[in-house]
């Protein structure tokens, strides 16, 4: 039997043993505290991907839900705004449909502007014939040609045609006493300023000389006043009074006008005309007609171009061939010829070899017109038409809107002082004649009556309610200056005009027709018809119709024309009556 260890001998492996009992403690403790980590860190990972994901799909669901609040905010807009637009649409249709409304009856109740009036409505316009509604929608079942020979009828028997006389003679005579006050009231202040510069001269002779020449002045401004009373006309009296170097003076200065205005002013239409209508010299009609029904033309004939609807001006190109041309100038004879080198304003030298011999009688004026110089009547201003002459168009001319009698002064200032002559001097004392030109009278052959039946189509008349055909003349430097046409045609108490028709016969350079209250100029061009009314069918002066003839630069400028007048046509006051 083996002896017991003793206790002392086991002491060391027994704390050997627990020491190992302690590290495998220690182990399993720190595998376990380890094991614990690593749970840790995975629900930890775990639980940031979840929270990842949780993260994701909040920030994803505000997107979705905007996204779903947006369409429906967008439907309800559009919604609304297709509402609103449907409620537009329809407010405009019934605000348009209002104002077409309107419109219809204003049109009905009110005068229209030529080629939109009916005759009805062109009848209910005339406030003289004092129509009844009845005799109105009779008339309007009627021809154009027929309701024009019964409206003469009223204007004649219904005792009309004096009073409008009357009443035009008058409204010419306030015109006339106006321009004459105006210009004898200059006359006066020019006496006054002589006599402030005469008082101051020293004592002596030239002082008596001056003041027996301020006498002479007062005295002539006082005659001419006079004549104006007894009925005369400025100009007419003016030139009387003048003395013979005055006189001269005049003619002078209308014959440089004229030289400027077709010489070194070629280029430049209108300087003439252009001149005198800021001058004041010529008709300065600043009033206000009222646009009112005219005679209704046939708009729909063939090439008709309307260049002004609402004042009624249209031109026909090619209206006459040159075939008919050619007959009618053949068959033209002159019967007023002005005898331009007698009156103040002549420019012989500017009509030299003016027109064929078989367009003028035997005693025509063209055949005076041979000289091919011009003296102006001062030393050194012998000029050769033919030869001088510059294309300084781009000098006659005020630019921009200053078209003031001292805006034109200045322009053709130097133009005259090249020529030995003074414009200021010139304005004072004149410049003669303001309508230069000849008129003829075309036989009545068949190519006048082939124009005659075409102007009746275009016009609607009948042949008896157009004015006797004439055919105008003007030569170079030719020109009419502002004026209505109205004005030499309606005085005599028979007759009214009412329309205008020119047809040109020749093509010119210058010579247009032009209306500056409207700044439309209708060219000079072969065969062209020009028509235009003159007087409203309630006998007032067309609106816009005021026009000139400017001045002719090159060629002779041949028109053919006649007037469509109300009244008793055999009595118009025309150098073509028979």
């Amino acid at each position: 039997m083996a002896e017991p260890t003793p206790p002392e001998a086991l002491a060391p492996d027994r704390l050997k043993l627990q020491e190992q009992e302690q590290k495998l403690a220690a182990s399993k403790h720190l595998a376990h505290e380890l094991g614990l980590e690593a749970e840790r860190a995975t629900a930890a990972k775990n639980q940031g991907d979840i929270q990842e994901k949780i993260n994701e799909h909040l920030s994803a669901e505000p997107t979705m839900f905007a996204d779903k609040v947006h369409r429906k905010i967008r439907e309800k807009l559009r919604e609304r705004i297709c509402c609103k637009m449907c409620g537009g649409v329809v407010l405009v249709g019934l605000v348009l449909s209002s104002m077409l409304l309107i419109g219809l009856i204003m049109n009905r109740l009110a005068p229209r502007p030529e080629g939109r009036c009916n005759m009805r409505c062109t009848l209910r316009s005339m406030s003289w014939a004092k129509l009844s509604e009845d005799r109105v929608e009779e008339l309007g079942t009627k021809s154009p040609e027929d309701v024009l020979e019964e409206l003469s009828k009223v204007f004649l028997e219904g005792g009309h045609a004096p009073v409008f006389a009357q009443a035009h003679q008058e409204t010419g005579e306030v015109s006339r006493l106006q321009d004459a006050h105006a210009k004898i009231e200059d006359k006066f202040k020019d006496v006054a300023s002589q006599w402030e510069k005469v008082q101051a001269m020293p004592e002596g002779e030239e002082k008596m000389k001056a003041l027996q020449a301020i006498v002479n002045s007062s005295s002539s401004v006082e005659s001419m006043a006079g004549d104006v009373k007894e009925g005369k006309f400025f100009a007419e009296t003016h030139v009387k009074h003048m003395s013979i170097a005055d006189q001269l003076s005049v003619r002078a200065c209308a014959e440089m006008l004229r030289t400027v205005g077709v010489e070194p002013c070629s280029e430049d239409p209108g300087t003439t005309t252009g001149f005198l209508r800021a001058a004041g010299i010529v008709v300065n009609d600043e009033q206000h007609h009222a646009v009112s029904p005219t005679w209704p033309v046939n708009l729909q004939y063939p090439g008709l171009r309307t260049l002004d609807a609402e004042h009624g001006i249209h031109v026909v190109d090619d209206f006459l061939t040159p075939a008919e041309i050619a007959a009618v100038m053949k068959n033209s004879t002159t019967v007023q010829a002005k005898n331009r080198s007698a009156q103040s304003g002549s420019m012989i030298a500017l009509h030299t070899d003016s027109a064929p011999s078989q367009h003028t009688s035997s005693s025509s004026h063209h055949e005076k017109r041979v000289p091919k110089w011009m003296y102006t009547g001062m030393p050194g201003a012998l000029i050769q038409l033919d030869i001088k002459g510059k294309a300084q168009g781009d000098n006659c001319k005020p630019q921009g809107k200053d078209q003031t009698a001292a805006a034109w002064n200045q322009a053709l200032g130097p133009l005259f002082d090249e020529r030995g002559r003074d414009i200021q001097k010139c304005s004072k004392t004149g410049f003669g004649d303001t309508r230069l030109f000849d008129v003829a009278c075309p036989v009545a052959t068949h190519p006048i009556k082939w124009a005659t039946a075409k102007l009746t189509t275009l016009l609607q008349v009948s042949p008896s309610s157009l004015q006797p055909m004439k055919m105008w003349h003007y030569g170079r430097g030719d020109f009419d200056a502002d004026h209505y046409d109205a004005d030499a045609q309606n005085s005599n108490g028979k007759v009214a005009p009412l329309m205008t028709a020119m047809v040109f016969m020749s093509s010119v350079k210058g010579g247009a027709t032009y209306f500056p209250q409207l700044d439309l100029r209708v060219e000079a061009v072969a065969g062209r018809a020009l028509i235009f009314p003159t007087l409203t069918m309630n006998l007032t002066v067309a609106a816009g119709t005021l026009h000139a003839e400017e001045e002719v630069k090159r060629g002779d400028k041949w028109v053919l024309g006649t007037a469509v007048v109300l009244g008793d046509r055999s009595s118009s006051p025309s150098p073509c009556s028979n």
